[in-house]
């Protein structure tokens, strides 16, 4: 498996800084839904699909607290 590049944290922050409280709000809803598709795909070939929407997760939350 071809592995991603590791996140960009700042380009992720300033991207959800950017985002409406209602576009954080689908975009959480998005990661949730897609988790266990991701995690079972992780699974099988030993990827890291569902720790990256778990990151990415974690930066929309931290935005949504700060405002």
């Amino acid at each position: 498996m071809i592995q991603p590049p590791p996140i960009d944290w700042d380009a992720l922050a300033d991207k959800a800084a950017l985002m409406s409280d209602n576009a954080i709000h689908y975009a959480l809803l998005d990661i949730q839904k897609t988790l266990p598709y991701a995690d079972a795909l992780d699974r099988e070939d030993g990827g890291d699909r569902g720790g990256r929407y778990r990151d990415e997760a974690s930066v929309y939350h931290a935005e949504r607290k700060n405002r």
